[in-house]
């Protein structure tokens, strides 16, 4: 495991103006960004590959200071496995006398037991949830907790004794984990033909229950929760193609769906259009301090829970709109964008842009920070 060390990494001012990197549609938005903002380009393998190596993933495990992204399938040698995925641990530290910032970034192949991970959450600061989208061998998708150091242990991994089709994204609300599991893993030829419709499902930690809780979707990809668990927002990428480009004629939106108990089970109920993005496809959420944020196309849209554009934070990849990814795992040139984020340290954001990975730092906001979930 050869580990790439970066020193003397500075963070510029970050304009708000129009084009620039932060725009601005409601002057709520100062609140979320503070006065003074700042970036830092971390890493970027635009000059030495065409891989989309910070694609996915984007979980910070607090404990250890230690961020966690996935690339793209990648192409491999190995006959049984048309593509496969690399993780990668980023340690980002800061020097207190100069304020610049060090980092140290090592290639990972996943665990055994967690093939082409795609995405998470941390959970209680020491562990994380990974949704494991599997290979064409049955049995190798779901959903797995990885305390920090220790190999995966599976939640669950099959509805009713049948595989799950490309599990995406979680998020732990409640004693509850709540996932997506689109096709995503038939389309780029590494999974089987789905055993089940593109769905969002409920795993209880409790009673170890998984119920399909929501169905209807082209492509559910991002998944959160807000603060009081009363609503769960869903993103749908129908409009992403094989090859990364948009459809523009094909969903791009966020779905909200109330979070209601009936004969003592959970449902999700009052589905509604949440908001259609502005440009791209949603392709991950965070709800934090009322506002529910979402990668898009060229970088993170901010809305607040009345569904109000309050402006958007531009990250580019590679100068494009979808950020979806193409078949071979290259960075599209027609997609670029951001996949994923997180929370960081300090008030910072880790961005990833396919090729380069960004932290952004914004000034304390009134809400504070928001604590990981405990599983």
């Amino acid at each position: 495991m050869a580990t790439v060390k970066l020193t003397g990494i500075r963070a510029v001012p970050t304009v708000v103006e129009h084009d620039v990197l932060i725009v601005q549609y409601d002057p709520a938005l100062e609140s979320v960004v503070g006065p003074n903002p700042t970036h830092a380009l971390l890493l970027s393998t635009t000059k030495d590959s065409a891989k989309a190596l910070f694609h996915h993933g984007c979980i910070y495990l607090a404990s250890r200071n230690e961020l966690w992204t996935t690339s793209a399938p990648l192409p491999t040698a190995d006959q049984s496995r048309t593509s496969a995925v690399l993780m990668s641990k980023v340690t980002v530290t800061t020097d207190p006398r100069s304020g610049t910032l060090t980092a140290e970034w090592a290639k990972i192949r996943p665990p055994r037991e967690l093939p082409m991970p795609a995405s998470g959450c941390a959970v209680g600061g020491n562990g994380t949830v990974w949704c494991s989208q599997g290979t064409v061998q049955p049995g190798t998708g779901g959903v797995f907790h990885m305390p920090a150091g220790r190999p995966p242990i599976p939640l669950v991994t099959s509805y009713y004794g049948r595989d799950f089709n490309s599990p995406y994204s979680a998020v732990v609300s409640g004693g509850t984990v709540w996932f997506t599991d689109p096709c995503c893993g038939h389309e780029l030829d590494f999974r089987p033909q789905p055993q089940w419709p593109p769905s969002v499902y409920r795993y209880d930690l409790e009673t170890r229950e998984v119920r399909a809780v929501a169905d209807g979707f082209i492509r559910p990809t991002g998944i959160a929760v807000d603060e009081d668990s009363s609503t769960l927002y869903v993103a749908e990428a129908g409009g992403v193609k094989v090859d990364g480009t948009l459809d523009l004629a094909q969903p791009r939106s966020i779905y909200a769906f109330d979070i209601i108990e009936r004969g003592g089970s959970v449902f999700l109920a009052n589905k509604r259009l949440f908001a259609l993005v502005r440009r791209g496809a949603p392709m991950h959420l965070m709800f934090e301090n009322g506002n529910l944020w979402a990668a898009c196309g060229d970088g993170i849209e901010i809305w607040s829970s009345g569904g109000s554009l309050l402006g958007f934070i531009r990250v580019t990849g590679n100068n494009g709109a979808s950020g979806g990814p193409r078949a071979d795992g290259r960075a599209d040139t027609a997609a670029g964008g951001v996949l994923s984020f997180c929370r960081g340290p300090d008030n910072s954001v880790f961005v990833c842009a396919q090729q380069t990975l960004w932290r952004l730092h914004f000034p304390p906001s009134p809400g504070g920070s928001v604590a990981s979930p405990i599983l």
